[in-house]
């Protein structure tokens, strides 16, 4: 695929996902060798997903890291990969002179069934292996950086998605209903949690849009001799501000971490993005049976005794 996906392939292919989630398994097996490329390790990722087969790959003497999906039909899983490779490009230069970094990217590998992207190896530790101050100090920089880019994005172009009023306004709705067919014994707080949202996007004063990771965890960060890396820029966007934060937010064992940011940098989560978040993470139409759905419990933890 020689172009960046568009809103219109991400939707197919959830559908192709809920369909292969049923029908299909799709394999995550690691190719020994891609191309040029020859495995020396495979890398496990802490998640119960296992989207990808991850591995570190050399050639001419250099390391590299390979991340690789296999399957029959082209589903999301597919369509994130290939949208990685291009926002991590521009990525690449948005975040040129920056204190915060992402690997570069070297090229995207297609073969019958299966597409690998290469990009740089970073040597280091993910943020999950620091101490808690360190990493509230790390997610804090990172936060900081984003809301601090506004200004760049005046002087060069930017082709990543906008993630504005009309988007949350349209999309929020069908994930409504997506969860409540997903865990329908959750009806409840879902409808709570998505007339929260109605009510509290509706007066949003700062429609500026921010870049955002919307993906951000303490694995998706490499701490290394070189500086911070951040890794799986699949989702960057421009959005309102403090995406990122919300969507660590509503996360159990994140939620120290959230708080201590969150009175760091003296800001605090959007209800509406947070809520946003809860309703696309909570629907399990396509995930794996054994997929960990805690934004479900993050759900009841916030709207179960309250009243809407």
């Amino acid at each position: 695929m020689k172009k960046r996906p568009t809103i219109i392939h991400i939707a197919f292919g959830v559908l192709v996902s809920i369909i292969n989630s049923k029908i299909l398994k799709n394999s995550t097996k690691l190719p020994i060798r891609v191309g040029e490329y020859k495995l020396i390790s495979k890398i496990h990722k802490n998640n119960s997903l296992k989207d990808y087969a991850i591995g570190v790959y050399s050639a001419n003497g250099e390391k590299y890291l390979i991340k690789t999906w296999t399957g029959v039909l082209k589903d999301y899983r597919y369509f994130d990969l290939v949208s990685e490779y291009f926002l991590t490009s521009e990525l690449n230069s948005i975040l040129s002179g920056s204190h915060v970094n992402n690997p570069k990217v070297f090229g995207l590998i297609e073969r019958k069934n299966s597409v690998s992207m290469v990009r740089e190896f970073i040597d280091g530790k993910t943020l999950s292996e620091f101490s808690i101050k360190k990493q509230v100090e790390v997610i804090s920089k990172i936060i900081i950086e984003f809301n601090s880019l506004n200004n760049k994005f005046n002087n060069i172009k930017v082709n990543i998605p906008k993630r504005g009023y009309k988007f949350y306004l349209i999309c929020t709705p069908l994930l409504a209903v997506l969860t409540v067919i997903s865990h329908p014994k959750a009806f409840s707080v879902i409808i709570k949690a998505y007339l929260d949202f109605i009510k509290s996007i509706l007066v949003i004063k700062d429609r500026t849009l921010y870049l955002a990771h919307r993906d951000l965890s303490l694995d998706n960060v490499i701490i290394s001799k070189k500086g911070i890396y951040l890794l799986d820029c699949g989702k960057i966007a421009l959005t309102y501000k403090n995406y990122d934060l919300s969507y660590i937010s509503v996360n159990p064992e994140l939620r120290k971490v959230s708080d201590l940011v969150s009175a760091r940098i003296n800001q605090s989560t959007n209800v509406s993005l947070r809520n946003f978040i809860l309703l696309n993470q909570a629907r399990s139409l396509g995930n794996p049976a054994n997929y960990n759905n805690f934004y479900v419990r993050s759900l009841y933890d916030i709207y179960s005794s309250t009243k809407i």
